[in-house]
């Protein structure tokens, strides 16, 4: 992957980073850090920061502003193992599988072809998929997704990464789960292309979310203000988002680099490079709606240049990983969704 290096370097206690003109700082709930310049963004790859382990307390899950009790609910993170695999070394999207229990679908930045990989909960490998129908420009975020039929068991992958603002051909794919995983398992799986525009020109985006039942997908653009799109079922191609509102994260690097929603449809979490944010989402609410609430700041592990979380299975907790050769799989369990 091809990173760009521009503007100055911030030191912020054991912070180095330097990243598209947009400064950043260190942070986990209630941690202290250089807040990213108004304005800018970071594209894929372009910014570096570690995070602080966050409070479980009550005080301090409501750091941002609200909704304390659903990130007291969660405990501090463990490390559960590391990424088995030799080709994977800088994972920018991560979905919980709906067929297989303790098996996560991760997928590579930038720079890879259009694959994933099946691991289990300990990293270990569990299966090689190769997507045909599907380019692989700039893979963002995934996301498990009802099918075209609006049955469960399918994946979205977002080719939707910018870092220039100029692509005309961001995409997402969608995939069938793979039937089978286990160690050495290779398939082959068919995507359905969705290829989409957005209504006031490119975006650079890293955070795609899916609601599990409704099936709208939700995506956070990558910027010290979140502008906020959605596509609503039936997908297709050629369709246009909608933008429906904006936001300023409440992180002290307010960029959006990933994004889920539990399996419960209850709630939603997005990545910063310094946190990750839950907001509820509220019976026949939508993820957009959800993030116009204050939100709070989950307990998270210390990563380098996080991209990646995904809520488990039944939404007892979440999963986030962060760039790098064998990448530590961090867990922070929570209680489950309504």
């Amino acid at each position: 992957m091809t990173r760009s290096w521009a503007g100055a370097a911030w030191v912020v206690g054991v912070v180095l980073l330097a990243c598209d003109g947009a400064p950043a700082g260190s942070a986990g709930a209630g941690g202290q850090g250089a807040a990213a310049a108004p304005g800018t963004s970071a594209g894929s790859g372009g910014t570096t920061t570690a995070t602080t382990t966050s409070s479980t307390s009550s005080s301090a899950a409501g750091a941002a502003g609200g909704a304390p009790d659903l990130c007291a609910a969660c405990e501090p993170a463990e490390t559960a193992g590391n990424i088995a695999f030799a080709a994977i070394d800088e994972v920018s999207g991560v979905a919980a599988s709906r067929l297989h229990d303790d098996v996560f679908y991760v997928h590579d930045d930038s720079g890879e072809s259009a694959r994933f990989f099946a691991i289990a909960r300990d990293g270990a490998g569990r299966g090689t998929f190769t997507v045909t129908g599907a380019a692989a420009v700039d893979w963002e975020d995934m996301a498990p997704s009802p099918c075209a039929d609006g049955s469960s068991g399918c994946l979205i992958l977002a080719d939707v990464g910018d870092n220039a603002e100029e692509r005309a051909d961001v995409a997402l794919y969608r995939v069938a789960e793979p039937t089978e995983v286990g160690s050495g398992v290779t398939a082959t799986l068919a995507a359905e292309p969705l290829p989409f525009s957005y209504p006031d020109g490119p975006h650079d985006v890293e955070a795609v979310a899916v609601h599990p039942t409704t099936g709208v997908v939700t995506l956070l653009t990558k910027a010290a203000t979140t502008a906020i799109f959605e596509l609503r079922p039936p997908l297709r191609a050629g369709m246009v988002a909608v933008r429906v509102g904006e936001r300023s994260l409440p992180s002290f690097v307010p960029l959006a680099t990933g994004a889920d929603i539990d399996e419960a449809g209850t709630r939603l979490a997005v990545r910063t490079y310094a946190d990750v944010l839950l907001f509820p989402i509220a019976a026949g609410e939508t993820a957009a709606a959800a993030l116009q609430e204050p939100g709070c700041k989950a307990p998270i592990a210390a990563e380098m240049q996080g991209e990646a979380v995904a809520w488990l299975t039944r939404g007892v907790g979440f999963v986030t990983i962060p760039e790098g050769e064998a990448a530590a799989v961090h867990i922070t369990s929570c209680g489950p969704g309504e």
